[in-house]
């Protein structure tokens, strides 16, 4: 069995996960990475939601070798660079930024500006691409995205759900950028039996180097996740699977 590195999972400081009824503690993600066959996952903080705080967030999640913390940065901080200096001294491998929860629109200069400083710091970020709610204004093309990435060279960028109804854009956008890779995560359960089942089985078979896969625990467990791998990848070389299950994950945090 490949053991697979979860790309994105939310074990939370309350233990709670707004309406969910799974008990979203860090033991709890532990087990079940374990239990199915998970090598390793990033525990994904948010800023200000479930009582997030970096360093009690890090301080949880470090006790579980099987679980990698990713910040939930202040996009709102008065000083970035201290803000991303901080994550980075407590030895966080990566930030997260979701544009609904954050309140940022991804096409305003403040956006710009911490992607210009998370590259001067090296820090490798997870940029959520889900922007379904009842107003667009979030919501950005997926070139106009891409253009903010040309001038990106030192850090790495993880494009968690993979923009959704727009994943073959996103994959064919993400050849041309060396440190841009495309997350599965929650889109690869949530629409089971959907149109993107046929495009994620084209990308499984010729975009393994770019591809990663994740639960976007506790919304989708992590068995479930394991079954979707398996389905998609039954044909695949070795190599392949390997790269889509955890091989592009450790390359994007520099392991």
């Amino acid at each position: 069995m490949i053991p697979i590195f979860d790309s994105l999972a939310h074990p939370t400081i309350s233990k709670k996960w707004f309406d969910s009824k799974e008990t979203t503690s860090f033991s709890n993600y532990s087990n079940q990475l374990k239990q199915a066959g998970f090598k390793n996952g990033f525990a994904v903080g948010i800023n200000e939601l479930e009582k997030y705080e970096h360093r009690l967030y890090f301080e949880r999640a470090a006790k579980f070798d099987n679980i990698t913390p990713i910040a939930g940065i202040d996009v709102h901080s008065k000083n970035i660079i201290n803000e991303i200096n901080e994550i980075k001294e407590i030895g966080f491998k990566g930030v997260k930024i979701h544009s609904r929860f954050n309140n940022l629109d991804l096409k305003s200069e403040r956006f710009k500006f911490i992607l210009k400083e998370l590259d001067n710091l090296e820090m490798p970020l997870i940029l959520c691409t889900y922007f379904f709610q009842k107003q667009s204004r979030l919501y950005i093309n997926p070139f106009e995205l891409f253009e903010l990435f040309e001038t990106l060279n030192k850090t790495n960028i993880l494009l968690a759900h993979g923009g959704v109804f727009d994943l073959l854009t996103y994959a064919e956008l993400s050849k041309h950028f060396k440190n841009v890779y495309i997350d599965l995560s929650f889109t690869i359960n949530k629409y089971k039996g959907s149109s993107l089942d046929h495009d994620i089985k084209y990308l499984f078979e010729n975009f393994d180097q770019k591809l990663t896969i994740g639960s976007d625990y506790p919304d989708f467990d992590l068995v479930n996740t394991r079954e979707r791998f398996d389905f998609f990848s039954k044909n695949l070389t070795t190599v392949k699977k390997e790269n889509i299950a955890f091989a592009n994950l450790e390359k994007f945090i520099g392991l």
